[in-house]
């Protein structure tokens, strides 16, 4: 099914809106799940809408959510996300962090009491529209073991990083911490349900170096923030008695503090030019993604016809 980001995004909040979302919640969390799928990551987009429908009508996402801010020093904040949908509470906390790194130069929001928050390019790319670099952290309920461990005792625990880059294409690194995402095995799982791809438990990437950066990502985004952490997190799969209890990190910088914004976008052209020159095929992270971003908007958003008819029988569900 092609369909346009527009149509897609109303879809999907005409459905958290059925489910029992406040419709300023759902609208904010439309467009990020929109935005995945328009980008080329649609295990982070509308597939994402049955179960996150589920939940909020067990009551394990409270919308409205209400969450509340406390600033603790002039660039630092907390923001308790009030149980609210991920998405919304990671679109609040990152437009709080660039306000302060707009008036300090720097912005940090340590964010509890939230859910699973989709693609973190999103919310470090929102950093790098504002002509800012923008990191975003968040954990997730234990899937990948330690290095040299047997069970499961950390997330997946993604991280992304976004600056400006070349004519409206930022660099967007986003990625598990973990060998593969576990969106991608759940993924396979449903398009083959015969056979094995799902596996329980998933390696840390690059071994030992993975571990080590999934473990970082666990500190800043559930150990430091006062969120749930490891085995404190819930699956938004498998427990539907509890609400997930995620953490995240967020952190801007505000790069005309330290050189004009020209200036810099001039030194990643160059730096970008360097990248390619050393391989005709080399790309810099975040590039293809603007690429597919343009083709969405031009030719339409590809969505796989067994998710496309799983919307309809649930926004005819009502």
């Amino acid at each position: 099914m092609i369909t346009n980001q527009e149509v897609l995004q109303q879809l999907a909040k005409t459905l958290l809106v059925q489910a029992g979302a406040a419709p300023d919640e759902a609208a904010t969390v439309a467009r990020v799940l929109a935005w995945a799928d328009a980008a080329g990551r649609p295990n982070q987009g509308v597939w994402r809408l049955p179960t996150l429908c589920q939940r909020l009508r067990q009551g394990l996402y409270a919308s409205p959510c209400k969450p509340t801010f406390e600033r603790v020093s002039a660039a630092i904040g907390r923001l308790d996300g009030g149980n609210g949908l991920g998405h919304f509470v990671g679109h609040e906390a990152m437009v709080r962090a660039v306000e302060m790194a707009r008036a300090e130069g720097v912005g940090i929001v340590l964010v509890r009491r939230s859910n699973y928050l989709g693609p973190t390019g999103y919310y470090a790319q929102m950093a790098a529209s504002e002509g800012m670099l923008g990191i975003a952290l968040s954990n997730s309920f234990p899937k990948v073991k330690a290095c040299r461990g047997e069970a499961a005792v950390l997330g997946t625990n993604p991280l992304a990083f976004a600056c400006p880059a070349l004519d409206g294409a930022p660099l967007i690194v986003d990625m598990a911490t973990s060998e593969q995402a576990g969106s991608t095995l759940r993924r396979q799982a449903e398009k083959a349900p015969g056979e094995q791809t799902q596996t329980s438990i998933l390696a840390p990437f690059g071994g030992a170096k993975g571990y080590a950066v999934g473990l970082v990502v666990e500190i800043l985004s559930g150990v430091l923030s006062g969120a749930g952490f490891s085995h404190q997190v819930r699956s938004m799969y498998k427990d539907f008695e509890q609400p997930g209890n995620n953490g995240h990190f967020f952190c801007v910088i505000d790069i005309a503090r330290l050189m004009p914004l020209e200036a810099f976008v001039g030194r990643m052209e160059l730096l970008v030019e360097w990248l390619r020159q050393s391989g005709e095929a080399v790309l810099y992270p975040g590039e293809q993604r603007a690429a597919t971003l343009r083709q969405s908007q031009q030719q339409g958003i590809q969505v796989d016809d067994d998710v496309w008819s799983s919307l309809q029988v649930l926004k005819r569900a009502g």
